[in-house]
């Protein structure tokens, strides 16, 4: 479980450091630049994504100490991260979820 939610993590990380590498940003009026930063995939939406994926990161490094490690909270950044990043990097993280819940129950 670790390795799949340490994976999405990363993968998380990766891609949006990918977005925020390869974004142009155009000045040709304010309103396009504002379009830039504040929409779902541009800069501010890459920022959520890798506070969510430092916390799913977070949460398999030191488990139990600021996040619990529960396959409630799993499966909660797995869908967080599937909506803010992308469905590849919500996959492992859904994965430990559902085998969290297997092996509770």
């Amino acid at each position: 479980m670790k390795l799949f939610t340490i994976s999405s993590g990363f993968l998380g990380l990766i891609y949006c450091g990918a977005g925020i590498y390869y974004m142009r940003f155009t000045y040709n009026d304010i309103f396009t630049l504002f379009d830039q930063l504040f929409k779902w995939n541009g800069f501010l939406g890459y920022i959520l994504g890798m506070f969510i994926a430092s916390l799913t990161l977070l949460v398999a490094f030191k488990p139990n100490d600021p996040l619990p490690w529960h396959w409630i909270l799993l499966l909660f950044f797995s869908i967080l991260l599937m909506i803010f990043i992308h469905i590849i990097a919500g996959l492992p993280a859904l994965a430990a979820g559902i085998m969290g819940l297997i092996n509770d129950v």
